[in-house]
């Protein structure tokens, strides 16, 4: 067993320092680059961009907000002292 895993050891390649962001000819640092990969993958929600399929979402979103907070369901104690039984 150990003989397969050495050998596929072997031939993983060894990970290499990470290479830092550039930005318009400037090296960034590590807060400048990881804010850049912030505002590029998870874009400020501007609503005023959405489509119609996002509205609605929104829509059904928000009534669900704004329902009673004691709609939680129940908890099961019954069927865990009954496991707990088992």
């Amino acid at each position: 067993m150990w003989e397969g895993i050495y050998r596929v050891l072997k031939r993983t390649e060894v990970r290499k320092e990470d290479v830092p962001l550039i930005k318009e000819g400037r090296v960034l640092g590590m807060d400048e680059s990881a804010e850049l990969l912030t505002r590029t993958f998870y874009p400020d929600d501007d609503e005023g961009e959405d489509k119609q399929v996002h509205k609605e979402i929104r829509a059904k979103a928000q009534l669900v907000n704004e329902g009673p907070d004691d709609d939680s369901p129940e908890p099961l104690v019954h069927k865990y002292k009954s496991w707990e039984r088992s």
